[in-house]
């Protein structure tokens, strides 16, 4: 009998002797990192690199510039709005450039298109007569008429045309120093129309442009010689 109840004591010494080890098996916590390949991420960040776009001035613009301190580039392009049909655009120049620019609280803008030869200028220029400005107006030699309400200059000679506009007024003396180291470039045309102006044309027969002092700012003057 004393056999029988010390092997059921041992019997249930050995019972609880299990559970507490199965009971502190199951609370223990395997770490992921003592089992699982640890990565080790380095990452490298680089700045981005900001790309300044350089625009590059021609010797023109650089030449403009400097003649006149109070002239400043427009960066607004203000007068390309006008959405103005330039012919000269679509018949064969060698070389054109066309810059914004700020002069005494005025919006200017100034093209130039560089020809191969006189037929090849003078076609140009006359094709832009038969449409010019923002609405197509048709010019012929000697008509008096407003061609487009803002003011405006062009200068012809041999291989070049030269077209400044503006809001207000062009003074045509001034910027012929500003725009030409030499004046004596031999023009064919030079017209000149004030804002809201009419157009008027005087020829100076077979002569070379002669100088004419413009004293109505309303009018346009168009000197050209014919000997091309």
């Amino acid at each position: 009998m004393k056999n029988r109840v010390f092997a059921y004591f041992i019997l249930i010494i050995s019972l609880i002797t299990s559970c507490a080890t199965d009971t502190q098996q199951e609370a223990e916590v395997i770490s992921s990192k003592e089992i699982l390949p640890q990565a080790e991420r380095q990452y490298d960040y680089v700045e981005d690199s900001v790309k300044t776009d350089t625009f590059q001035l021609s010797k023109r613009t650089e030449k403009i510039l400097k003649r006149a301190s109070s002239i400043r580039l427009d960066s607004t392009e203000k007068l390309k709005k006008n959405n103005q049909l330039f012919m000269p655009n679509r018949l064969g120049y060698v070389d054109k450039e066309e810059i914004y620019l700020f002069k005494d609280s005025n919006y200017f803008q100034y093209l130039t298109w560089t020809f191969e030869d006189s037929t090849k200028t003078m076609n140009a220029f006359y094709n832009w007569l038969d449409c010019f400005g923002t609405k197509c107006e048709s010019l012929r030699i000697n008509e008096i008429k407003n061609v487009q309400k803002n003011s405006f200059v062009i200068w012809v000679n041999q291989q070049t045309i030269h077209y400044i506009e503006s809001l207000k007024t062009v003074n045509r003396i001034d910027w012929e120093k500003i725009l030409f180291e030499n004046n004596d470039l031999g023009w064919y045309y030079v017209i000149h129309q004030a804002k809201q102006g009419a157009v008027y044309w005087q020829t100076s027969g077979q002569d070379k442009a002669k100088k004419t002092v413009i004293s109505n700012e309303s009018t346009v003057f168009l000197f050209f010689k014919s000997d091309f």
